[in-house]
């Protein structure tokens, strides 16, 4: 027998269970966060949108006082594969149904040949603190060939414009139609029609908290785990334990307070996964932490 008492939400206005908490300073967010021997990292990027690399020069950041490790893009290629081409897959009765070709280039965790977007990391750098690696970081000098760049989306398409992934010859990374009933039919017996074309404006999200990212890898254990600011817990574990090579019981993610999404939250950056094999490597006995923020 339901014993429950006749209550509708519907319409209501629900409190928040968290909101006292939050408001009261006592929430715990990726900056908070702060554990025993914690290395700090800084990602060196690209001031172009499109260039190929020539080199990279670290020798003044690797000398630089806290510094712990520098690592550029072409060594770290040397010792990982870059993001996996579909982190997702899409449903067999939609690809089915719908009519499609997708183009999923591979994201380097820091970029090796060239760089394909402004900010786009080269280079990441390992220091004591926060401000140590973000001063190593100016010291990176980078030598880039400029190549064209590709501004707007309708230029892209044309023959003459230039490729930013070089092996596929396109710029058209995908496109589907969708289709439903006879369309060519109800048109024609349409008494009106109207055609136009419409342009939306550039936006992003602007999330209050940025994007940051902890690991820790215990040896002992040979298990990682991340705390990431991320809308995605799952995702990020299962991607970080394609690279880090681990079965995903070996690797636990945990999203803190996560101060706003709205989407760009909702992905993996090459950057989440990139620290991952770092604080797996032979730093392991002395890393036991990575922090940064992006």
């Amino acid at each position: 027998m339901n014993n429950l008492p006749n209550i509708s939400f519907v319409g209501r206005s629900i409190s928040r269970r968290e909101d006292q908490r939050l408001v009261t300073g006592r929430g715990q967010f990726i900056a908070d966060l702060k554990l025993p021997q914690m290395l700090h990292a800084a990602f060196v990027r690209s001031p172009l949108a499109h260039a190929r690399i020539r080199a990279i020069d670290l020798s003044g950041a690797a000398t630089s006082p806290g510094v712990m490790y520098a690592l550029s893009g072409p060594e770290l290629a040397q010792q990982l594969p870059p993001v996996p081409d579909t982190q997702l897959t899409l449903p067999s009765k939609w690809t089915a149904l719908v009519q499609h070709k997708f183009i999923n280039p591979q994201q380097p965790l820091l970029a090796y040949d060239k760089v394909r977007h402004v900010g786009e990391a080269v280079a990441v750098i390992l220091a004591e603190t926060q401000h140590a690696a973000e001063d190593a970081a100016e010291l990176v000098r980078i030598d880039l060939e400029p190549l064209p760049p590709v501004l707007d989306p309708e230029t892209a398409l044309r023959s003459d414009a230039t490729v930013i992934h070089d092996r596929f010859g396109t710029n058209l990374i995908g496109g589907f139609r969708v289709g439903k009933g006879d369309v060519d039919s109800a048109l024609a017996r349409s008494p009106r029609r109207l055609q136009r074309r419409f342009y939306h404006h550039r936006y992003a999200a602007m999330p209050m908290e940025c994007r940051g990212v902890v690991g820790l890898y215990d040896p002992r254990t040979d298990t990682v785990t991340i705390w990431s600011g991320t809308q995605v817990v799952h995702w990020v574990r299962r991607e970080a334990a394609a690279v880090l090579k681990l079965p995903e019981a070996r690797v636990r993610c945990i999203a803190l307070d996560v101060g706003g999404g709205f989407g760009v939250k909702g992905h993996v950056y090459p950057e989440d996964l990139s620290r991952d094999p770092i604080i797996q490597s032979s730093l392991a006995p002395r890393v036991l932490s990575l922090r940064f923020f992006g």
